[in-house]
C-alpha cells in the first residue's frame, strides 16, 4: 500500500518502516491500524518525512492518514 501511495502521488520511497506505535494516533490500536514511518522523495528531489495510518483487514488495507512532519528539503 505504501508502494502504491507514492507511485499515484509522484513520490519515491526512501523508507518505510512498519511501527507499532505512532505521535499522532497513541489511543488508537496497532490491532485495527498500521502505522508507518516514511521518508520519500518528491520529483524534485526533495525529501520529506511522514506518517502514515492504514486500516486493515490483513487481506486490504486501506489508506486513512498522512501526517507530515517537516517541510521538503533538497
Amino acid at each position: 500500500m505504501v508502494e502504491k501511495w507514492a507511485a499515484a502521488k509522484g513520490f519515491q520511497v526512501v523508507s518505510a518502516k512498519r511501527q507499532s506505535f505512532a505521535p499522532h494516533w497513541p489511543s488508537l490500536s496497532s490491532k485495527r491500524f498500521q502505522f508507518f514511518r516514511l521518508i520519500i522523495r518528491d520529483k524534485e528531489g526533495a525529501s520529506r518525512a511522514a506518517w502514515m495510518r492504514l486500516e486493515s483487514d490483513c487481506t486490504e488495507p486501506e489508506l486513512i492518514d498522512i501526517v507530515w512532519d517537516d517541510t521538503p528539503t533538497v
